[in-house]
């Protein structure tokens, strides 16, 4: 065990003979997932790692490792991310508004290409800071509403068909192939890529019925 980082528990298998460590997430070849990490304590924790004799980083994703300047770059990218962050946190934003406006781009080795941090992320870190001396975050009720907002979301950019208006068949009549296909591809995506599909059976002659009050399954 050297120290908090991914989790409160990660741990290294190390192979001095043949100067290998197997990290986990605690060490990959560029930022792990930081949603339930001790950002503020994996500096150091990867500096303890350091001062072990390897050759050879095996991640817990990814290839092995052999370029170990990659562990100095990704404590230099927690450390700034920590920072920011606090600094976003003093200044009364809030997790979703640092999250958009937090500036990495700096870190041109790690790559970060654009401004933004995962909204998790941040709430992780601001979490840290208001409970500094707890091990877990009581992320549910947060991940809850992450996951609604992201469907919420989706359903904005996508309305949902109502299959019914489409397809015209009641649950229990049978459905022809290119039927059943396009009722599903219309549920996902919307009714413009499978009107092709409705036409195509309409013409087949499966749907000769007017549409039921039933609903679909």
């Amino acid at each position: 065990f050297l120290g908090r980082a991914h989790t409160g528990g990660d741990l290294a298998v190390y192979f001095p003979d043949d100067k290998v460590v197997f990290t986990g997430d605690m060490a990959l070849n560029g930022p792990s997932y930081l949603g339930d990490g001790f950002v503020d304590e994996w500096p150091q924790t990867l500096e303890n790692l350091k001062a072990l004799d390897f050759d050879i980083l095996v991640p817990g994703h990814g290839n092995a490792v052999t370029d170990l300047n990659r562990i100095d770059l990704v404590q230099a990218y927690y450390r700034d991310l920590w920072q920011k962050t606090a600094m976003k946190h003093r200044e009364g934003a809030t997790a979703a508004e640092a999250s958009r406006t937090i500036d990495l781009t700096s870190h041109t080795e790690i790559p970060i290409r654009q401004v933004g941090v995962a909204p998790l992320t941040v709430q992780r870190i601001y979490d840290r800071l208001e409970n500094p001396d707890s091990w877990a975050w009581p992320r549910a009720g947060w991940l809850a509403k992450a996951v609604t907002d992201r469907g919420n979301l989706r359903a904005a950019r996508r309305p949902r068909v109502n299959r019914e208006s489409q397809c015209g068949r009641s649950r229990s009549a049978p459905r022809c192939t290119a039927c059943r296909r396009a009722c599903r591809s219309s549920s996902r995506i919307g009714p413009e890529p499978a009107a092709g599909r409705f036409r195509e059976s309409l013409r087949a002659g499966c749907h000769g019925r007017a549409a039921p009050t039933g609903r679909l399954g």
